[in-house]
């Protein structure tokens, strides 16, 4: 193998690096806050810390997991209030359908009938909330990157649609690759 072959096969390899350190209660505290909604300035002020330090941490493996773990808390909280909410909804819109005006009883019917094939909202763009996960997608996305990106593998001129089918075969393989 050249110097060059070398030199190219080192910087085609994926790194992957995390600080294992554990949050401080800051930190800790950071994260909720962005993921109920405050902003990183907000966050900041509130903790005493730099907007620039808050960026920082948004790096961290450790952060980006317990940031998106408090996500999907809110999600699946509020998904939990909108499921119980179902039930009496639905009983409303029955009631209704009895109602003498026939108005009411046509919306209520109608509104009935487009819920009836809406599939439930699903993921909700969270993203993993273990770093595990963060860095196998980081490593997805790194492999993706370098076969449709700007220092392409494959060069340019692929048609979407082979683009797409490279993309599944490299998602199957790495899936493949987990299971073993």
């Amino acid at each position: 193998m050249s110097e060059h072959d070398d030199a190219e096969q080192k910087s085609n390899a994926y790194r992957v690096s995390y600080d294992a350190e554990p949050l401080s209660p800051k930190q800790s505290q950071a994260a909720l806050m962005l993921a109920e909604g405050a902003s990183s300035v907000d966050v900041a002020k509130y903790l005493k810390v730099t907007p620039q330090t808050i960026v920082e941490w948004k790096k961290k493996h450790l952060f980006q997991a317990e940031y998106n773990q408090h996500r999907k808390d809110i999600v699946d909280s509020t998904r939990e209030r909108i499921r119980q909410g179902i039930k009496q909804a639905s009983d409303t819109l029955v009631e209704l359908l009895g109602d003498s005006d026939s108005k009411v009883r046509l919306s209520a019917a109608r509104t009935l009938l487009d819920k009836i094939d809406e599939p439930e909202q699903s993921g909700w763009g969270i993203g993993e909330s273990t770093v595990q996960g963060l860095i196998e997608a980081e490593y997805l996305q790194h492999q993706r990157k370098q076969l449709f990106g700007g220092d392409t593998i494959l060069g340019g001129g692929l048609s979407d649609s082979v683009k797409e089918a490279i993309a599944e075969i490299i998602s199957n393989r790495d899936l493949k690759y987990k299971e073993e």
